[in-house]
């Protein structure tokens, strides 16, 4: 038996049978799985294998790749990760100004002024969404900011639109007073 496939391997040696093998006269000879549908390479299941399947999944286009990863950065043998700094990570597009002013006025309408910012902070959210969408040149990010000016923005309408309606009743009945 041959310990070399790795760490926590069962030990077996899947190599060419050797002498004193009670399993050497024939392949399917002791394998209980032989004839069903999870019969297969003996390494196609096995994560420790010295040899990945090709083109199957991450790890074997890692693998692929060989040693060329930059100098400090993790590399990978046979299969592990080496612990190391992490890689390059992708740089987003930056936000989009407009949704997060209009993010900033639909909370500030919510929270303290009673809906006064609530209609700029629509239009500011509009403005956003427009230049967070998918077809926007350039590409930018925060449509979830977007989304959230917008929802804060209409709900901070409903104590506006009130004082707008307690506002005018007020001078409806002015008016119907004085005459």
């Amino acid at each position: 038996m041959s310990m070399d496939q790795g760490p926590g391997h069962s030990g077996y040696s899947w190599g060419s049978p050797s002498a004193g093998d009670p399993y050497a006269g024939s392949p399917s000879a002791g394998d209980p799985y032989a004839g069903t549908p999870y019969a297969g390479s003996p390494s196609a299941g096995d994560p420790y294998a010295t040899d990945p399947p090709a083109g199957e999944g991450f790890g074997s286009s890692v693998l692929a790749q060989g040693s060329g990863a930059p100098a400090g950065h993790a590399s990978y043998s046979a299969g592990v990760p080496v612990p190391g700094p992490p890689g390059p990570y992708v740089q987003l597009p930056p936000s989009s100004s407009h949704a997060i002013t209009g993010f900033i006025l639909g909370l500030a309408g919510l929270v303290m002024c009673a809906g006064l910012t609530a209609p700029v902070g629509i239009v500011f959210s509009a403005l956003g969404m427009r230049a967070t969408s998918p077809e926007a040149d350039p590409p930018r990010s925060g449509r979830g900011l977007a989304i959230a000016g917008l929802v804060t923005s209409l709900i901070g309408m409903i104590p506006f639109l009130l004082m707008v309606l307690y506002i005018g009743a007020i001078i409806v009945f002015a008016i119907v007073e004085a005459t």
